[in-house]
């Protein structure tokens, strides 16, 4: 058999099937049509929060310790913008490897010193955002 064509017809079966789900009520599509559906959605409806610890907004300074690639203790200055039960946001100058594992320090509030790492790093303007996962959640650290 063609690629092509059993390309379509696998198409067409998730089609048909997606709108057999949908008229018995077991899958909810939202707005689209199904002509343009290729995967049921699956989750929370778009918009809501699906985390298990609510943000907290917080505006302090703190620095992160890490190792670099050649093993030397390097101090980068960042700014945290909220916190959760199990992680912070920093914005920072200078991006940091997705993976790494920094130390968070602050002279202000000492209840966000902790070891985490890092979930994921994006650019924001002249900026990197970054997501720190704690190793311990508060709630096992107090």
């Amino acid at each position: 058999m063609d690629m092509s064509l059993e390309f379509l017809l696998s198409r067409e079966s998730r089609r048909m099937s997606m709108q057999l789900l949908q008229t018995t009520g077991q899958v909810d599509l939202g707005p689209r049509s199904t002509s343009q559906i290729d995967e049921p959605r699956v989750g929370p409806p778009k918009g809501t929060d699906s985390r298990l610890h609510k943000r907290i907004p917080i505006r302090c300074w703190v620095a992160l310790v890490y190792f670099d690639s050649h093993h030397v203790k390097r101090f980068l200055p960042g700014r945290a913008l909220d916190m959760s039960g199990d992680g912070l946001s920093v914005e920072t100058f200078v991006p940091l490897e997705k993976g790494s594992v920094v130390y968070v320090r602050s002279r202000k509030v000492s209840l966000i010193s902790g070891t985490a790492c890092i979930r994921h790093c994006g650019k924001r303007g002249f900026k990197y955002r970054m997501g720190l996962q704690y190793r311990v959640t508060f709630k096992n650290r107090f």
